[in-house]
């Protein structure tokens, strides 16, 4: 992972594009339209359905190019952020069946959607590892904002923390806890004031 060069901010969001976590992908003998075989999932997502966070260790920033994973919602699901608002679509069809979700992303076989989510802001955050804790996208209470990092800059910089973190803030991205202090972008989802840490 890298600290992303893509510029701008989201700030306050009501409507996200998501890729969409479906399980395993089926790619038929038959049923061809303008693109061959016509893919089929294991657990599709249809218009108006709610989601949520995909937890998943593959979804980093760099794998899914910034973007959400959202997958249904189930017994103890993470953070459900919202209903998918359109009909979702392919990115690419996969040119066989496929069984691993990081094959998935990085060939780009998967599904997006707009999903309405519920109110927060959203911005690209710089993570400044502590080594502390592994950041699981969903989960609260592992990220505080580093106020020495961000005194006299722009951006959004947070450090894991193996407890104690915020209530308020939550990544959409996975990334594993680093013993050699790395910075990687992140996705964060802020949903009310934040927990500062020096």
């Amino acid at each position: 992972m890298a600290i992303s060069t893509i510029a701008g901010q989201f700030g306050r969001v009501e409507q996200i594009s998501c890729i969409l976590y479906e399980g395993n992908i089926t790619v038929p003998t038959s049923g061809y339209d303008t693109f061959g075989p016509t893919p089929t999932v294991a657990s599709e997502i249809i218009q108006g359905e709610w989601v949520s966070i995909s937890t998943d260790t593959a979804n980093t920033y760099s794998a899914t190019g910034g973007l959400p994973v959202v997958t249904k919602i189930a017994n103890g699901s993470a953070i459900i952020v919202g209903q998918i608002i359109d009909t979702p679509r392919w990115v690419k069809y996969a040119p066989s069946s496929q069984t691993t979700w990081s094959t998935m992303l990085s060939g780009s076989y998967y599904r997006v959607a707009t999903v309405a989510v519920f109110p927060m802001n959203v911005y690209q955050a710089t993570l400044k590892c502590a080594n502390a804790a592994a950041v699981t996208p969903g989960t609260l209470g592992v990220l505080k904002a580093d106020v020495s990092e961000m005194n006299g800059t722009r951006g959004l910089v947070v450090n894991d923390v193996a407890s104690g973190g915020g209530n308020n803030i939550f990544s959409f991205h996975y990334a594993a806890q680093d013993s050699g202090v790395g910075s990687y972008s992140i996705l964060v989802g802020v949903t009310g004031p934040l927990t500062g840490a020096t």
